[in-house]
Order: C-alpha cells, then structure tokens, then sequence
C-alpha cells in the first residue's frame, strides 16, 4: 500500500474543532500513515508556514480545520492558508464546524486559497456542531453535535482521501468552487461582516476587581494569548470574541453584558440564514 504523509492542522477555541482532528488522525493512524497534528492555538506547536514546504512533499496531505466566526474561518486559520508556500502535487483538505447558525463562507474561502497555491482539493466537510458561545444555555443550537453520525461521515470524507491518494484510478481532486453552496443573502452578508466588526459592536469586557483572583486562568484558555496580567487581566486587541475567559472564569470576574441577550440574538440569526443544521462532506 502507498504510504503518505498527513499533516492535521487546526484552531479549536472551543474544542470541537480538535475533536475532529483528534480523529482524523485517529482514523488514519489505522492505517499506519505518518501523521502529525498541530494545535495553532499552542504556542509550541510547528506551525510555521515555512517550515511546512519541507515536511510535505508531493503525495502527501495537508488537512486544515476551523471554526465559523461570523461566517469565515478565524483569522489565524485564514492567515495561516494566505501565507503557505506555492505547493505542487500535495493534497488538501479543508474542514470547518460550525453552530447550527450558519457555516457561512469559510469552507469556500479555505478551498479556494488552498487551490490558488496550488494544492489539490480531494474533499472537504462542514461538522455540526454545539454552539460555542451558548455554554450557558439550556439547549443550545448543534446540542449534542458532534455526534455518532457526525464522526460517521467524518470517516467516509477519510475513506474518499485516503482511496484517492493511494489508488490514481479511485477518483480526482474536487474544484472548490462545489463548496460555494450559500445563497446570495448570506454571501452578502459575509462580504460586510467579520470579527473586526463584531468586535467594534461589541461592548468590552468588564472586569470586577474584587471578585478578580488573579489566577491567570483566562490568561491561558485565550488561543490567541491575547491577555495579560498587569497585574490585572488586560485584554488585547486580538480578541476572537471566543468568550473562553468569561467562560472559564471560576470567580466571574469577567463579564460581557451582551452575554444575557445573546440566546435570542442566535436565535434569530438561525431563521435568517434558513440553512439545514447538518453535517455534509464533499467528496
């Protein structure tokens, strides 16, 4: 059998996203495929897009994960893909998870830049997923996703690269503009909205000092290390709006006073968008 090299390379604030990577590497360990797997929210992982040119060679697969923030992928992830080297014969695999809201255009975003440096599409997927900022909720939008059926077509998305990749009569790679799947409306939207602007919308986060410990715990849950201690917690001007501070903030010292509204906001975001809350592979 021919053998390959994976690269899985992910953003996971809130962990989903590493999920799937967790078993993208997983699934293709059972095949004694090399494989290496890098967090981009670990500031000792190797993710240098330098660095990357001389590990993968042509055969081999660049798989590349991330969360939908306002219908794109987050900025790391998109500076990540603008800055790889021009790539011949290497194979990719775009994936992202979303809310139940919207994927938005992050999926088709991703594909084309992979293929503009000249990587070569096998397959892609949008996962389901709980929905991050409603940790709070009751019964928040993608409960219970992730889930058996989720990771099932996770595994045949696998299935489709790996034949692919070791059988040259199994199938070609897949032009990405099949992942453009989103009606006008949303791709409208996407055109004006990003996480610059939600941050500009949203209030700051408040910090009460009196409850403030100053464990630095909120210091290490942020993926972009965008918060110091000095000697309170001071918040950069990185922020994802991934909310992990507050989320992970045992005194509640940190607060977002949108927070409270936000279930509603969701909500009817979901109604305008109108897109089926499912996971779907392209393959």
């Amino acid at each position: 059998m021919k053998k390959f090299k994976s690269i899985i390379v992910y953003f996971s604030p809130a962990g989903t996203t590493r999920r799937i990577a967790d078993l993208i590497a997983k699934t293709l360990n059972k095949s004694s495929h090399e494989i290496e797997i890098l967090d981009m929210g670990d500031p000792c992982s190797d993710t240098d897009f330098h660095t990357l040119k001389n590990r993968l060679k042509e055969g081999d697969c660049l798989w590349i994960g991330s969360p939908i923030y306002t219908g794109h992928a987050v900025p790391p992830v998109e500076k990540f893909i603008s800055k790889l080297p021009e790539s011949k014969g290497v194979f990719a695999v775009p994936f992202v998870t979303y809310g139940a809201v919207t994927s938005g255009v992050g999926l088709y975003e991703m594909g084309m830049q992979l293929a503009r440096r000249g990587f070569l599409i096998l397959g892609a997927a949008k996962i389901l997923a709980i929905h991050s900022m409603l940790w709070f909720s009751k019964n928040p939008p993608g409960n219970g996703h992730p889930g058996q059926d989720d990771e099932k077509q996770v595994k045949s998305l696998i299935k489709s690269v790996v034949k692919k990749i070791i059988d040259p009569d199994a199938g070609n790679s897949i032009d990405p503009k099949i992942l453009n799947y989103q009606p006008i409306k949303v791709k409208e939207r996407a055109k004006t909205w990003n996480i610059t602007l939600l941050r500009q919308k949203m209030p700051p986060m408040k910090l009460d000092k009196k409850k403030c410990t100053k464990c630095s715990i909120c210091a290490e849950r942020c993926p972009v290390q965008n918060i110091s201690l000095n000697p309170w917690p001071k918040i950069g001007d990185n922020c994802l709006l991934c909310f992990n501070c507050i989320r992970y903030c045992e005194p509640k010292a940190l607060t977002n006073e949108n927070l409270g509204g936000m279930e509603d906001i969701i909500q009817t975001r979901m109604l305008e968008c109108g897109e089926p809350a499912e996971t779907k592979i392209f393959i």
